[in-house]
Parts: structure tokens; sequence; C-alpha cells
């Protein structure tokens, strides 16, 4: 995968067409993350993207408004809280199941990890009680995960303060 970056600064005084430009560059790459932060400079007010995607795989928008058959769009499940660590924790997860050579799937599924964001599982007892994950696997990468997890919901927390401390 070929990663590259794009940052988009949009004035909340004149947003509309920032915005427009966000979306459609959005919806015609693969994104794999976005981070976003709310600054002020003077008396300015502006977002900040920094948008993370891959540039060798394109997007087919012949069809962007119906998601594909068995696809989850968890951006629309998760709350707004909660989507940025399920993406950091799902990047987290791709890199150490291939820095292993294991699939991806054997750690956490995409809906497990979506049920430890939800509610915010950070013990080996609560990973291991979840459908599908038990006891081995609680074994194998419970630590890991739930060290994981803990610190994105650190820096979540950290993160959501100095917004509100901007405003």
């Amino acid at each position: 995968m070929n990663l590259a970056y794009k940052i988009f600064t949009i004035p909340i005084q004149a947003a509309d067409d920032n915005v427009e430009k966000l979306n459609h560059f959005i919806q015609h790459n693969q994104i794999i993350n976005i981070q976003k932060e709310l600054l002020t400079q003077g008396n300015q007010t502006f977002w900040c993207f920094l948008i993370e995607y891959s540039k060798s795989e394109k997007v087919n928008t012949v069809n962007t408004t119906q998601p594909q058959k068995g696809k989850k769009d968890y951006k629309e499940i998760l709350s707004e809280e909660d989507f940025p660590v399920f993406c950091e924790l799902r990047k987290w997860r791709n890199n150490y199941a291939d820095s292993k050579g294991i699939k991806s799937f054997e750690i956490l599924t995409n809906d497990q990890l979506a049920e430890v964001v939800e509610k915010r599982l950070t013990t080996v007892e609560a990973l291991s009680s979840m459908r599908g994950f038990g006891e081995a696997r609680g074994k194998k990468f419970g630590k890991l995960i739930c060290d994981k997890v803990n610190e994105l919901n650190k820096n979540n927390q950290v993160a959501q303060k100095n917004v509100e401390n901007a405003n």
C-alpha cells in the first residue's frame, strides 16, 4: 500500500467550498484515517483535517451511496467519539497482524473491534467474554489489546479536552 497524506484547513466563516473539496477528496480516495482538530489563530477559528489515504487504491465511484454487500460502515454505526478510536485500533491490529504473519481477524474481527470500543472493554476477562473471542485468544492477545485500548482512550480524552479548551 502506498500511503500519502493531505491536509485540509477549513475556516469556520467560509466553510462551504472547502467542505465540498474535502468531501470530494474523501469520496474519491481510499481513506485510511482522518484526524481533525479545531484550531484558533488570532480571531479566526478553523478545522484542520489530516487525511491518511492510499495512493494506489482508487475508490469505485459508480455506487458510492450504497455500502458493499456484507460490509458495515462503522463510521455510521459508531459515535463521533468512538470512530477515531476504532480506526486507530484497527490500524494497530492490522500492523500487528502483518508483523506476526497472521490474518487480522485472528486477533479481532471488525465487529469485535467495534464492540471493544463501544463498550470500553479494557480487561482480558471482558474481552474473553465477548462472543467469538474466547479464552485462548484472551491469553494470546488480551493484554496487548487492553494496553492499546487504554492508550487510545487516554489519547482520545486528552484530544477531546484540547478541543473543548480551544472553544
